[in-house]
């Protein structure tokens, strides 16, 4: 119970936190990065002091109540957007099926919480201040929003196979260098939100490979 407390602290906290901000004036653009990029450092955490029902549950609760703050128009700080973007109600529900695939091992699913909050949130935080090369597939996106996101991946791939403890090869480079760049084209192919739905589970199962099974 403890457990659940605190992480339910932790992420009434990213939500003030980013409310009181956006009340102060920064756009819904970067209050909601900051929850994006803060709700999956937190849900790193999960597999440490939750069970995977629980886990489970929380992704649920979390999807109904950002669905429901955006209909009655609440919480301006993740809603107050103009691009019909459904990616907040879909974060959470991006990481249900990695609990329920891929609890068996807490990196796996570490390794995509990660790479959906920190990937995709600099990718667009940095696309959107440096961007000048854009395409459009299913939603407007930077070459150099895809970069960014390329090399976090890489990096949050490297950090987890440190502390799966295997020993780096070639091999296992080549995995993270062609994984990160699926995962990339994932990111770059889906907009409007909807790659929060498809790159955790994706993300999840790259790592599995990397890992070994």
């Amino acid at each position: 119970m403890n457990g659940i407390l605190q992480l339910m602290i932790l992420y009434a906290g990213i939500f003030i936190v980013a409310e009181t901000l956006h009340r102060r004036g920064w756009p819904a653009a970067k209050t909601r990065k900051f929850v994006h990029i803060g709700s999956g450092i937190v849900s790193c955490l999960l597999p440490l002091v939750v069970s995977q029902l629980i886990a489970i549950g929380i992704g649920l609760i979390f999807s109904l109540f950002l669905f429901w703050t955006q209909r009655k128009r609440v919480l301006g700080s993740i809603h107050n957007v103009q691009d019909n973007n459904v990616g907040a109600i879909l974060f959470p529900l991006g990481l249900i099926p990695c609990a329920i695939w891929f609890w068996d091992n807490s990196l796996v699913f570490q390794s995509s919480a990660l790479i959906l909050g920190i990937s995709d949130g600099f990718a667009c935080i940095w696309g959107r201040r440096y961007g000048k090369r854009g395409y459009n597939v299913t939603g407007y996106k930077t070459l150099e929003g895809s970069g960014v996101f390329f090399i976090t991946t890489v990096i949050i791939l490297l950090v987890v196979m440190s502390f799966s403890g295997m020993v780096m090869s070639l091999s296992k480079v080549c995995l993270i260098l062609g994984g990160a760049l699926v995962l990339t084209a994932v990111e770059g192919a889906l907009g409007r939100g909807w790659d929060n739905l498809f790159i955790p589970v994706t993300a999840a199962i790259i790592t599995r490979i990397i890992l070994g099974g």
